[in-house]
């Protein structure tokens, strides 16, 4: 795990730009993870907040952990067809912050994955 960690903090070093270009490819009105913080409001703020989001990842990635928002998530659960009392038509979703998701497309572009 540990060469792991090396190898992505040499293949991505967080910066302003491919931040920014993730943010703006992310799809708008999602739901938010935890904090309740939208792609919208990233967006609107992302001059304010973007400096520090990247140093936190870059750090991150040098210490091996995720900030502890980018390692909860908000399980919800989606009704299917059929009798709602059923478990079993439900799913289950996952809402991820979106700090992580932006530090996550990011990754995701600098790869080379759409």
């Amino acid at each position: 795990m540990e060469g792991l960690v090396v190898n992505l903090v040499n293949v991505y070093a967080p910066t302003l730009g491919p931040e920014r270009l993730s943010l703006r490819r992310m799809p708008t009105n999602k739901s938010p993870g935890m904090d309740g913080l939208t792609v919208e409001f990233y967006r609107v703020f992302w001059d304010v907040l973007g400096p520090d989001l990247v140093t936190v990842w870059a750090k991150s990635l040098q210490g091996g952990v995720l900030p502890l928002s980018c390692r909860r998530a908000v399980l919800a659960l989606l009704p299917k067809k059929g009798d709602l009392r059923d478990l079993r038509n439900w799913r289950p979703i996952s809402l991820l912050s979106t700090d992580y998701k932006i530090v996550a497309k990011a990754i995701s572009l600098r790869l080379g994955s759409p």
